[in-house]
């Protein structure tokens, strides 16, 4: 795959950043250095590759079973009240709905957690390009060179 610098140029990705900061961030609007908002962005992609990192890495269908077995034992061997029982199916119901949709957009997550964690990438490479030293609060917890064995196995199909 070839580096973000080789596709577009230094200039060319710093202006796509402030623009993107100003789309996705509203704190980044009004009187803000460049230098604040392209913070502001990393940030904010900093939660969203922490989020869709733990959906990509949660085996989703595991909890998508157990939950109905865990309620399913307590509604049909329990004692107790029977509109209280229909009431909690119906929220075990809603979330299992919940749960089924998010397994089914796996690939998705999948495929936007590598594009936003490159995105990630792509921005420290332009803050330090401009602003060397400005970046703060880097995350440690995810590697530079990740491999998606998901995105390998689609490309490959």
């Amino acid at each position: 795959m070839k580096k973000e610098s080789e596709i577009i140029n230094d200039e060319e990705l710093k202006r796509f950043f402030l623009n993107e900061a100003m789309l996705l961030c509203p704190s980044a609007l009004g009187d803000v250095l460049e230098r604040e908002k392209l913070q502001i962005l990393y940030n904010t992609l900093q939660k969203i590759v922490k989020l869709l990192g733990v959906l990509n890495h949660c085996n989703l269908e595991m909890h998508y079973v157990e939950i109905y077995h865990v309620f399913g034992f307590y509604f049909t061997e329990k004692d107790g009240e029977k509109r209280k029982k229909r009431k909690m199916s119906e929220r075990l119901e809603d979330y299992g709905q919940f749960m089924y949709h998010l397994v089914r957009m796996k690939s998705v997550i999948a495929h936007y957690y590598a594009y936003s964690l490159q995105h990630l990438r792509s921005l420290e490479h332009t803050m330090e390009l401009y602003y060397p030293g400005y970046l703060q609060n880097r995350m440690k917890d995810i590697p530079r060179e990740q491999k998606m064995d998901i995105l390998k196995e689609e490309t490959e199909k």
